[in-house]
């Protein structure tokens, strides 16, 4: 009998020993079962124990617990740093680079002329005009420009006297030409006059006037006739009055400026009609200053000398306040914005921004001068008129009281002296409340 046959043959006659194994591993799987159906039932046994207990806790509290456990946390004490600084108020406002004095001008318009047309000679932008100096040309005449309070308001020619003669001798005089200005137009004036027009390349225009018995050339302010004075006969021993012809200066070849030199900021081309109502040319000093609107509620806190810096994207250029100027109430009533101009503290053209441009002013309103310490106001206990206490920390945790002066106050923060030197200083922690 073979093997195979031996086998085959046991297994038929004991058919429950091949079973064994099979139940052995189920018999096995059910035990595992149930320990893990045991530990889950622990664990939820072992919750419901603590929860169960601090019910417990919560429900059978003592009144003593109880009010213990509604009562809020004892408060802390806080503290705050002392700083170093200057207590002041800092606003912004919108500003404009201009130039000092900058003003609008009407050139003066020929009488004779149908129009006035700038003919020769354009002003150029950015360039600087001084006292006597030729601005343009119009209808083919210079027209110059001359420091004065006052406009012009007629032709200046020989016998002229008074403070129109005065400014225009000043101009000659600026010039170089060897003439006081005593606002009388004699022949020392006239042949500066002539001499004035001629190195500007033109021809002085002349007028008549009559003169009796001899005449002669002469340069004296004193004399009877000018330099360029022109005689019918020279020298003559008749009675009759002959005509002689002296330099004068036309109204509408000079135009009066207040304050030069100046810069040239805008101004008429070539072809350029003149003359009218609407402005022909602005002109404006050297200096660039920022001009900037102020509501009227911020008025009263801002003063002139107080500190400003401009500010245009990265640049920062400190300065100061100039001027105040009140703008006169709308029709309406309504209060107008102030007017602010800021100088600069330094060179201008550190905040390289050109006229026109807008950028930002901050103002800084101090309210106490100079460096003094810095706390919250709340750190500060009150006693009498301009003096305080502060509670300092000290290096082992003991609080100390710093008997100060009351410097000023602003926007929740205090300036204080301590009375001595050595009791307060940056950095230290002072007790807030």
């Amino acid at each position: 009998m073979t093997d195979v046959e031996r086998t085959l043959q046991n297994e038929s006659e004991h058919p429950d020993q091949r079973a064994q194994p099979e139940q052995a591993d189920a018999n096995q799987a059910g035990s595992s079962a149930t320990r893990t159906w045991l530990i889950i039932g622990a664990g939820v046994l072992a919750v419901a124990l603590v929860a169960g207990t601090w019910v417990l806790a919560m429900v059978f509290q003592s009144p003593a617990q109880r009010e213990a456990n509604a009562s809020p946390p004892a408060p802390q004490a806080v503290f705050a740093k002392v700083t170093l600084g200057t207590l002041a108020d800092s606003r912004s406002y919108s500003g404009t680079v201009v130039h000092t004095d900058e003003s609008g001008f009407t050139l003066p318009a020929g009488t004779d002329a149908v129009r006035n047309v700038v003919t020769g000679i354009p002003p150029t932008v950015d360039g600087t005009l001084k006292s006597g100096d030729v601005l343009t040309e119009v209808n083919t005449r210079p027209v110059f420009v001359v420091a004065s309070q006052f406009d012009f308001f007629r032709d200046i020619g020989f016998g002229d006297t008074g403070a129109d003669v005065r400014v225009l001798q000043a101009a000659l005089a600026s010039r170089g030409f060897s003439i006081s200005p005593d606002g009388v137009y004699g022949a020392a004036t006239g042949v500066a006059v002539s001499r004035w027009y001629r190195d500007a390349g033109y021809e002085a225009p002349t007028r008549e006037r009559l003169q009796t018995g001899e005449t002669e050339t002469t340069n004296s302010e004193s004399s009877g006739t000018s330099g360029t004075a022109v005689s019918g006969t020279g020298t003559s021993t008749d009675s009759a009055p002959k005509p002689v012809f002296d330099a004068f200066v036309p109204v509408s070849e000079l135009l009066a400026v207040p304050s030069l030199p100046a810069t040239i900021i805008t101004a008429p081309a070539i072809g350029a009609h003149v003359g009218g109502e609407t402005t022909d040319l602005t002109l404006g000093a050297n200096q660039l200053i920022v001009r900037a609107e102020v509501p009227a509620v911020d008025r009263a806190g801002l003063a002139v000398g107080d500190p400003v810096r401009v500010v245009s994207g990265a640049d920062r250029v400190d300065g100061t306040v100039a001027s105040i100027e009140a703008q006169p109430d709308g029709e309406d009533g309504t209060t107008k914005p102030s007017i602010l101009t800021m100088a600069f503290a330094a060179d201008p053209a550190a905040l390289a921004a050109e006229r026109g441009e807008t950028v930002t002013v901050e103002v800084q309103n101090a309210v106490v001068a100079g460096e003094l310490l810095i706390v919250p106001t709340v750190a500060v206990v009150s006693r009498g008129e301009g003096r305080g206490v502060v509670v300092r920390r000290q290096e082992d945790g003991s609080l100390a009281e710093v008997p100060v002066e009351v410097r000023g106050s602003l926007r929740g923060m205090t300036a204080i002296e301590p009375d001595k030197a050595d009791t307060l200083a940056e950095g230290d922690e002072v007790r807030v409340g």
